[in-house]
């Protein structure tokens, strides 16, 4: 099976263009958001307000994780960005971090809820366990944009990059697979959770971490475009730290019971 970019636009009008990278983007959110809502609905929970409460916060969140994805990518590739600003907020070129997305959404649901924060981990895991689908249909934004691709290979399910003229690991697909596959665990392990333990909402946040960080780490190992930090790659350096924070937040409080 051969993978080859039919183009990042799908219409142009006048100044208008519709690009693949953008739709799939809000396809992955409104699916999510409508699981996430459907798991809010089914939780009994003292914290629940109403699905506008929880549907405005999705938004805020959303809002936090773009700016915090695109942040960290600038800050990642500044020496190309120092020299191009204008191209700073051009998000709909690709360019965004998911990883910096997740740190943007956290920080801002902690800062915003401080004084709330049994609500918004309430909130949070409804909203992870929903992010692999999200991220899985997001992914193959980057097919269409030419972009995220892996080493070199000629393997039967190779992806063609016209700028390169090789073949190469269809990484996108990869992750967007192995995304689906955490989605199912999540899946199964909200039922487990909201019975067997208290800090369930703190199970599942730390189960996405890991699982996420897990696949990150491995699959960055095959990316040719890695973002570099003392020259290691960024995305393991912060999936080696997701890794350590998702395993003690399941492992801690997996077992509680009280």
């Amino acid at each position: 099976m051969l993978f080859h970019s039919p183009g990042a636009e799908i219409i142009s009008i006048g100044p208008l263009t519709l690009r693949w990278y953008g739709l799939l983007i809000a396809l992955g959110f409104y699916l999510s958001l409508q699981y996430a809502t459907l798991l809010i609905r089914q939780r009994a929970h003292k914290h629940f307000n109403d699905l506008e409460d929880f549907q405005n916060t999705a938004y805020i969140l959303l809002f936090a994780g773009i700016f915090g994805a695109r942040t960290w990518y600038v800050v990642l590739d500044w020496q190309y960005f120092s020299y191009n600003l204008l191209e700073i907020p051009q998000i709909w070129h690709g360019g965004i971090s998911i990883q910096g997305g997740i740190m943007g959404a956290f920080a801002a649901a902690f800062l915003i809820f401080a004084k709330e924060k049994e609500k918004i981990l309430f909130y949070l895991s409804a909203l992870v366990s929903a992010l692999p689908l999200a991220q899985a249909i997001g992914r193959w934004g980057n097919f269409f944009n030419e972009e995220a691709f892996g080493a070199v290979c000629d393997l039967p399910w190779k992806l063609y990059i016209s700028h390169t003229g090789q073949y190469h690991h269809p990484t996108f697909l990869y992750e967007s697979i192995l995304n689906l596959m955490i989605f199912a665990i999540l899946f199964l392990s909200n039922k487990y959770f909201y019975e067997n333990s208290s800090k369930k909402d703190l199970c599942l946040i730390g189960i996405y971490l890991f699982l996420y960080s897990f696949v990150r780490f491995f699959l960055e190992a095959i990316r040719s475009d890695s973002l570099l930090i003392g020259g290691f790659a960024a995305a393991q350096l912060l999936a080696i730290i997701g890794m350590s924070v998702g395993a003690l937040m399941t492992i801690i409080n997996a077992s509680n019971k009280n």
